[in-house]
């Protein structure tokens, strides 16, 4: 996100920007791990959904728990797998990404 102050002018506005901030705090109050990890794996993830934090985290579950839970050592790294995969997390709806 970014805020309105910035030179490129496709920034969010102030108030929806601190609207965007304490709704993601009051979804992740008790859950701040689960927040600084979506930040550290999944930032595309969270800037795309930046307005929408539930839809956010309902992408980031269906990937960890459908892939990166199962992986074992003979996968390979899953912070590759992460990278590789990054724009297919992010278009892709929660439904598309469920394995079956």
């Amino acid at each position: 996100l970014r805020s309105s102050g910035d030179d490129d002018g496709d920034g969010v506005d102030g108030d929806v920007l601190d609207t965007a901030v304490a709704n993601w705090l009051r979804l992740f109050e008790k859950r701040v791990e689960i927040l600084q990890r979506m930040l550290e794996h999944y930032p595309r993830l969270v800037q795309k959904h930046a307005l929408e934090p539930k839809t956010c985290y309902a992408k980031y579950s269906v990937w960890e728990k459908q892939l990166f839970r199962k992986l074992t050592a003979d996968d390979g790294d899953a912070a590759a797998i992460r990278r590789d995969k990054m724009y297919m997390i992010v278009t892709l709806g929660v439904d598309d990404a469920k394995v079956h």
